[in-house]
């Protein structure tokens, strides 16, 4: 009889290499989930250690009635056609597999916003022109607007070859970076 799959490991039955392919790419949004996550953990520490917040962060919060919750809202940026040289549809699976890794690691901690609520965000931002009025920082107009969003994730991918290189930055409401994730290497094709 063929051997159960463990419940947390179930896909179609594929190759060793291709397996050893999927393993990896788990492996690296892991690590970047990890590094964002200790990035937004480090900044939370930071700003209750030193039991005060800058000047800006203030404006921020009565300027948009930001309330701060209880859990992080963190939402990843979707990757737009024009700024990246893999198919769309790679990219936003790549975005999943970061979001999916962001849940595990996280812990319950976050409250993560769907990729979905960004777009018609962004949408809105670019209809009413909100998004141009940015004059070249759209993530700051899209922090400014998005109100219910603490931490913003953009990524960034380069080609090389056959492999991608992702990387992500974890942007607060102030526009400050609280984590940056190291390049990481995938395959574009897992075969």
């Amino acid at each position: 009889p063929p051997k159960a799959i463990p419940r947390n490991r179930i896909r179609p039955r594929v190759g060793a290499k291709t397996e050893k392919a999927i393993d990896a790419r788990i492996f690296a949004f892991q690590e970047m989930a990890r590094d964002i996550v200790s990035g937004i953990d480090g900044s939370r520490r930071t700003e209750a250690e030193d039991g005060k917040t800058d000047k800006a962060l203030n404006y921020l919060r009565k300027a948009y009635d930001y309330v701060r919750p209880k859990r992080l809202r963190i939402a990843v940026a979707p990757f737009e056609q024009d700024n990246i040289k893999i198919a769309k549809a790679v990219a936003d699976e790549f975005n999943a597999s970061l979001f999916a890794a962001l849940i595990r690691v996280g812990g319950g901690r976050y409250d993560l916003m769907a990729r979905s609520h960004l777009k018609g965000l962004i949408a809105d931002m670019q209809q009413t022109g909100a998004w141009d009025a940015a004059a070249g920082n759209p993530i700051n107009a899209l922090l400014a607007n998005a109100g219910k969003v603490d931490v913003l994730l953009w990524g960034l991918i380069r080609v090389d070859g056959q492999w991608a290189l992702m990387s992500c930055s974890a942007v607060r409401i102030d526009g400050r970076v609280v984590a940056q994730t190291l390049p990481q290497r995938l395959k574009l094709s897992p075969d």
